[in-house]
């Protein structure tokens, strides 16, 4: 008896892991581009440096640290190896 217990409890606890694990799979937000190892230039009032940023629908949908990487599932990710990205405005 005393062995089923054991088995039960372990069959338990791996069903919670797997729903943890699920859950946060399925918690990531979808993106389509994020820049992150970077100086982001954010040009706000206080002058903020941002290490990452995050694209979606050619929008810019969140600027911060390295935390981004984990919190987006992008199709594509660009290390940008400490560089500068900066905003650019584009007149024709």
């Amino acid at each position: 008896m005393l062995m089923l217990s054991r088995i039960l409890f372990a069959v338990t606890t791996l069903q919670c892991v797997a729903a943890d694990a699920a859950g946060a799979l399925q918690a990531a937000e979808p993106a389509d581009l994020i820049l992150h190892h970077g100086k982001v230039v954010t040009l706000d009032a206080g002058n903020h440096v941002a290490t990452a940023v995050v694209i979606r629908d050619g929008v810019i949908v969140a600027v911060g640290n390295e935390s981004l990487v984990k919190r987006y599932n992008a199709a594509r990710t660009i290390d940008l190896r400490g560089r500068m990205l900066m905003p650019g405005f584009n007149d024709a």
